[in-house]
């Protein structure tokens, strides 16, 4: 084994080496048969049916998004949900990424940011 490839990532730290997940995985087009998958911040997935959901609520004001399934209520906190709103109405939205409150200094002031997933 040539040595340049041993010793290729040498000196560069774990975030350098990494490529970070990305927050939202979005469908290329609507469809009437897909699910949601939510990730908290412990590493837990929970995945929903867009066939189940019956109700979607902004309050932009708090900046708190309720996403009513049959059976569960999704209650997302963050910053700027409006900004998903139309792709959950098409369901287009693959996948949710909650992450703690501490790295929202390190993204962009209008990028949309969930901070908080409840389930009731």
């Amino acid at each position: 084994m040539p040595l340049k490839f041993k010793f290729e990532n040498e000196g560069k730290t774990n975030d350098e080496n990494e490529k970070p997940e990305s927050l939202f995985e979005k469908y290329e087009t609507a469809s009437t048969a897909r699910s949601l998958c939510i990730l908290d911040t412990k590493g837990v997935y929970k995945i929903f049916f867009y066939n189940e959901l019956s109700y979607i609520e902004l309050d932009p004001k708090k900046d708190i998004l309720e996403l009513t399934f049959h059976s569960q209520k999704v209650i997302l906190k963050g910053k700027n949900l409006k900004n998903i709103l139309n792709e959950l109405q098409e369901q287009k939205l693959m996948k949710i990424v909650c992450v703690q409150e501490r790295y929202a200094t390190i993204k962009k002031p209008e990028d949309v940011f969930i901070t908080e997933i409840s389930i009731k």
